[in-house]
């Protein structure tokens, strides 16, 4: 922006103008959208979507806009305190059209989705918007750069916010149920349409009172700003709650693990799962993880892993064979978690279509209880020993196994013939 204003001014060169007023028009704007692309925790919307919403879902508020416009006709007006509220009607509701298409598409859940969904369109509809303020200007002989740099400080209480909170409003509203057109007549979507339409109305009276300041829409900025940091706390709060869920998750289904092992073979077997249990019941676990995503912004996965990491780096560090071989156990809690979080499971004898040998890199002690006897001969994998929980579980529940091979799994290929012998922990090609 300096440099496109040191060409016009300095240089007096008129090229320059096109570029000065779209950079102008969109550097708070934009900016904007990145705060909210940051504050997005779940991490499931990448800046190319953002810049694609702003475009694309910024003309298309624009349009929309008008269209309703054409259809108040001149009753949106400035002149009076009734006009500013047909005003905000058109202006939202264009807005909030579009942020709708987006929240359907993408099958948003997360509050804060919402709100970078929102502020992706608002930025666009508020740069576009700028943009053609700042050219009237230029062309009615007006101080183009007076309105330029009044729309930019203005910019972070007006459309950004306006459309970010109707976002927010409708994943609050629609959680993480499929979308359905009935969840546009829930209270809560309809209770943020209706803060933002009237801020926005509010926003265009010809208030008399501190209007040689701005001081109506300042603090009209105020309230917008904290309307925000109230949402982005809740959609913070509902990312940990869905992580606590997954964690209950979790630990219901150790514990449904421990009585099919107690069943299969033995109250050893089941203690292994029930102290994986203990362990992901863990206070400390549990705040550590909670700590990343309000702190960190990481989203549940990320914390999760960076949890599981630092436990990990715990039990490498000491000395006896028996704890550094724990860090197995991190590892399975960790992708149980991941599991619950994402509801992704892999069963490492799916596909399979008559008994086999299963060749892996390594299994888990919950993959190796839910292997189906009748479809699993045995298995061999890259890592793991003959003292791992793997191994012994392995052994309790009379299933053939060797671990700890290194790279058994780039010398076997699928649908090859090979000879198990868990005894002498051999695997013959």
């Amino acid at each position: 922006f300096i440099g496109l204003y040191v060409v016009c001014v300095s240089f007096d060169n008129a090229n320059g103008i096109p570029g000065l007023i779209f950079i102008g028009a969109m550097m708070v704007p934009f900016s904007l959208m990145i705060f909210m692309w940051e504050c997005n925790v779940p991490r499931n919307i990448s800046i190319a979507d953002c810049v694609s919403m702003f475009f694309v879902g910024g003309v298309l508020s624009l349009v929309f806009t008008l269209f309703v416009f054409s259809v108040i006709g001149s009753a949106a007006t400035t002149e009076n305190f009734i006009g500013p509220f047909f005003i905000g009607l058109a202006e939202e509701l264009g807005k909030a059209a579009i942020v709708t298409y987006y929240v359907r598409k993408r099958d948003c859940k997360y509050i804060l989705n919402g709100l970078l969904v929102g502020a992706c369109v608002g930025a666009g509809f508020a740069v576009f918007e700028t943009a053609g303020y700042i050219f009237n200007a230029l062309l009615g002989g007006a101080d183009a750069m007076y309105v330029l740099f009044l729309r930019a400080l203005l910019a972070v209480g007006g459309h950004v916010s306006w459309a970010a909170m109707e976002g927010a409003g409708l994943v609050a509203a629609k959680g993480d149920k499929p979308f359905d057109w009935n969840m546009l007549a829930s209270g809560r979507f309809i209770a943020f349409l209706l803060i933002a339409m009237v801020l926005h109305a509010v926003w265009d009276m010809p208030i008399e009172f501190g209007s040689n300041i701005y001081l109506v829409q300042i603090i009209l900025s105020v309230v917008a700003v904290v309307i925000i940091l109230v949402l982005i706390s809740a959609g913070l709060r509902q990312v940990v709650r869905y992580t606590k869920a997954a964690q209950e998750k979790a630990i219901a289904q150790l514990g449904e693990l421990a009585e099919k092992a107690r069943a299969e073979a033995g109250d050893e077997a089941a203690m292994l799962f029930e102290t994986h249990q203990m362990m992901a019941e863990d206070m400390d676990y549990e705040e550590a993880i909670e700590g990343l995503i309000k702190e960190e912004k990481l989203n549940a996965e990320a914390a999760v892993r960076k949890t599981a990491n630092g436990a990990r780096q715990q039990f490498e560090r000491m000395n006896d064979p028996y704890f550094r071989e724990r860090v197995r156990d991190i590892d399975d809690i960790e992708r149980r978690l991941l599991k619950a979080l994402t509801g992704y499971e892999h069963n490492p004898a799916e596909g399979l279509s008559e008994p086999s040998v299963i060749v892996a890199d390594d299994l888990t002690p919950s993959e190796t209880v839910q292997l189906p006897r009748e479809m699993v001969l045995g298995f061999a994998t890259n890592g793991g020993s003959t003292t791992s929980h793997v191994a012994l579980l392995a052994r309790a529940l009379a299933i053939p196994a060797v671990c700890g091979l290194g790279d058994i799994t780039s010398r076997v290929e699928p649908g090859e013939t090979v000879l198990l012998d868990g005894t002498n922990g051999a695997v013959t090609l």
